[in-house]
């Protein structure tokens, strides 16, 4: 508001400067007529004076307020972001621990079924059905080696999984290629590649 004081007191100024040399002075008409364009103009330019301190408030009042509603739009952003994420390691969590204890419920069931196998073996043994022990047994080590194996790949698929979650969002996935063999050969001195697997 103080802004609009200076044009304010300046026309007043002017104003009744007017006032007074009509009321005071001698004029004649047609230098009444000159004294109220004066009054005219001076008013018109005190008008557009106060038009302009009231845009520039006006673009600054507006600023402000874009300025505000853009930190409130990037408050808001990171706010969700980050409760995504949060739910994300959440759910990440809640996931692991049902697969574990699904697979720890599946791991006993196993373990009794193989304990059993092995059990089975070893009575056929002891009870003179040799060939029937040996063949159980074998089976059983067998069935026994092929589930540690899965199990095993399964734990480093895991452990990739939880590689991949806690990496951030923007950063690429770097995947492990498999490691290649060469050997020579003496006789006709090619060179032989086997990839592992």
């Amino acid at each position: 508001m103080f802004q609009f004081l200076p044009g304010i007191i300046l026309i007043q100024i002017a104003t009744s400067a007017l006032v007074y040399l009509v009321l005071n002075g001698s004029i004649e008409e047609h230098q009444t007529v000159a004294i109220v364009l004066l009054g005219l103009v001076v008013s018109l330019f005190g008008s557009f004076w106060f038009a302009s301190i009231a845009q520039n408030k006006q673009k600054d009042i507006l600023e402000k307020t874009r300025q505000a509603h853009a930190e409130e739009r990037e408050t808001i952003l990171v706010e969700t972001e980050r409760q995504k994420a949060e739910m994300l390691k959440q759910t990440h969590k809640q996931i692991v621990k049902e697969t574990n204890r699904a697979h720890a419920k599946a791991n006993l069931k196993v373990g009794a079924m193989f304990t059993a196998a092995a059990g089975l073996g070893a009575l056929m043994l002891f009870t003179s059905f040799i060939t029937a022990g040996v063949v159980m047994l074998a089976t059983t080590g067998g069935a026994l080696t092929g589930y540690l194996v899965r199990a095993r790949q399964e734990r480093k698929a895991k452990n990739l999984l939880q590689k991949q979650v806690n990496m951030p969002v923007n950063q690429p996935l770097k995947l492990e290629k498999p490691k290649k063999t060469s050997l020579f050969s003496k006789s006709n001195g090619k060179q032989v590649s086997n990839e592992s697997d």
